[in-house]
């Protein structure tokens, strides 16, 4: 309840209205929301972590490690727009050496 509460840069005491009733918050709402890594595509990740020389994105210590088909996905997108090798998906291509420099949705 309190994470939702306060927010857009409130640092003092005061109140949260709600548009909708105390259940509907209480039953609908998840406590936390997923981390970030986990609900948005990793393909920019991916590519950058390889620009870094960090060929195995799998075995990566992440905090919160993305999900396994999440990477697999993102070096699938990665070799079909041409940014990663298709014989050796762990290397970076030298377009992907340049589309790293820039953001990639």
């Amino acid at each position: 309840v309190n994470q939702r509460a306060g927010r857009a840069g409130r640092t003092g005491p005061g109140h949260a209205y709600r548009l909708f009733s105390a259940a509907a918050f209480g039953n609908e709402f998840p406590k936390f929301s997923s981390p970030e890594i986990e609900r948005t595509p990793i393909a920019s990740v991916t590519l950058s972590m390889k620009k870094m020389a960090i060929n195995n994105v799998a075995n990566f210590p992440f905090p919160t490690p993305p999900d396994s088909v999440a990477i697999r996905e993102s070096i699938r997108t990665l070799v079909n727009i041409g940014a990663c090798e298709k014989v050796a998906p762990n290397r970076i291509s030298s377009l992907g050496s340049t589309m790293a420099l820039f953001p990639v949705s």
